[in-house]
């Protein structure tokens, strides 16, 4: 099994806000995937969804708070952008990492690496 050192209450809260992410962001296609695999000496936990995907430009601010993406806005999905900032803090905490991989149209990947115990 993965051993992984964490305030259980703060990584639930982190992964419930990707989930919700995931969903909302979703648009036709309703499904999200989550997966968990060992990579290396880490604990690999991937949110995927097949929703409206993140252009590069935004990508790359995602994590800033209270950054809404374009297509978020377009469509009209409500919250405040301070999820995702959030969600690194409690991340880092936990001495891992936060990735986000993405195409416009195409969904998106959120994939979060806890250092494994032992």
């Amino acid at each position: 099994g993965m051993i992984v050192q964490a305030d259980g209450e703060a990584l639930r809260r982190a992964l419930w806000n990707l989930l919700d992410n995931a969903v909302k962001y979703s648009g036709n296609c309703r499904t999200v995937w989550v997966e968990v695999a060992r990579e290396n000496n880490q604990c690999a936990i991937l949110v995927r969804d097949r929703g409206l995907g993140i252009s590069v430009e935004e990508q790359k601010r995602i994590f800033e708070k209270f950054a809404r993406g374009a297509s978020s806005r377009a469509a009209g999905v409500k919250g405040t952008g301070i999820g995702l900032s959030m969600v690194e803090h409690i991340v880092r905490a936990h001495r891992g990492r936060i990735t986000v991989e993405s195409e416009s149209g195409r969904g998106s990947t959120f994939t979060i690496l806890l250092p494994l115990v032992g």
